[in-house]
């Protein structure tokens, strides 16, 4: 499951107000109002107050990617407010972005420009979320593959394990996505964060963002989902020390 996993902020540690970043890569991000919280899906996650908050990752090369997976575990106040951003790459020369992770709007979009093939995130065709997801956890996970030969793009849209979408066109490779930086919780069309006119924040809580160079498998988007929330496995635990404890009578 590790192999290809250039970026994963558990939001478990902070040092020097830096995020450790437990992948292979040298992505950098910091904190900009956002605030961690024990509230995590897995266990401590990032608040974002859907006005300034975000997180800001330093320019890499480990940004420079083809094929590639993102997702996080997200928990929006209201999944109805749109174009709220959970991961969003850009360059000077591309400032829309390279990968593009959103919620909003009751649905959920991803994307990948690419400086060669412009293309603005694609958003589920189906409604996924109503009033009751509001403050409830969901996986959003995109994946992005190129096929040199004949330039065919796919594009995939999980939420919580579920293709929602699946979006196949024709484009060149994609080239200059070497040194950008990057954010969490907004992007640079952000009027609050850079004065562009345009609502981008992310209100909620993130947790467990991951970027791979490569597309995952069916079998571990799965085991990706398939993580159990903290009282879920609590009650779980305890069970399995009930049983434990009735077998020894």
């Amino acid at each position: 499951m590790s192999g290809g996993l250039i970026l994963h902020y558990g939001f478990d540690d902070v040092f020097s107000g830096s995020l450790q970043n437990d992948g292979t890569g040298t992505i950098i991000g910091s904190p900009v109002g956002a605030t961690q919280t024990s509230a995590g899906y897995i266990n401590k996650a990032y608040e974002f107050d859907g006005v300034d908050d975000h997180i800001l990752m330093q320019p890499s090369t480990d940004f420079g990617v083809q094929d590639h997976t993102v997702a996080a575990w997200v928990r929006s106040n209201d999944y109805g407010v749109p174009n709220q951003v959970v991961f969003d790459t850009l360059t000077v020369t591309h400032p829309h972005g390279g990968i593009q992770l959103f919620v909003g709007n009751n649905r959920a979009a991803y994307g990948f420009r690419t400086s060669a093939g412009e293309s603005t995130p694609i958003g589920t065709p189906q409604v996924l979320f109503s009033d009751v997801d509001d403050g409830t956890w969901h996986h959003i996970l995109g994946t992005y593959s190129f096929e040199s030969g004949t330039g065919k793009s796919t594009v995939q849209l999980f939420v919580d394990g579920s293709l929602e979408l699946n979006w196949v066109e024709t484009r060149a490779a994609a080239v200059g996505y070497a040194g950008q930086i990057g954010h969490i919780g907004t992007n640079d069309d952000s009027d609050a964060v850079y004065g562009r006119g345009f609502a981008r924040e992310f209100s909620g809580t993130i947790d467990d963002v991951r970027l791979y160079n490569r597309v995952l498998s069916p079998v571990e988007i799965q085991t990706r989902v398939a993580i159990p929330e903290p009282a879920t496995l609590f009650i779980f635990l305890l069970g399995l020390a009930a049983l434990a404890r009735k077998g020894t009578r």
